[in-house]
């Protein structure tokens, strides 16, 4: 929560990550596609929340 003079507003973060190994090859769209695929985990699964591919079990986290 951040207020701007009179105003208060709260801000949820939903976010999808996706990794790869040092020694593994993965194009750019394809570590995108798997990081949008996590981020729609995560938001199905409620606010505040980080969901990591290929598990997609996605976390609550506090900010």
């Amino acid at each position: 929560m951040f207020g701007a003079g009179r105003e208060t507003f709260t801000i949820t973060v939903s976010l999808g990550v996706a990794n790869m190994a040092a020694d593994e090859r993965k194009e750019g769209a394809t570590l995108t596609n798997e990081a949008d695929q996590a981020l729609y985990q995560a938001k199905k699964s409620g606010r505040n929340r980080v969901a990591v591919f290929p598990q997609q079990t996605a976390v609550a986290v506090s900010l």
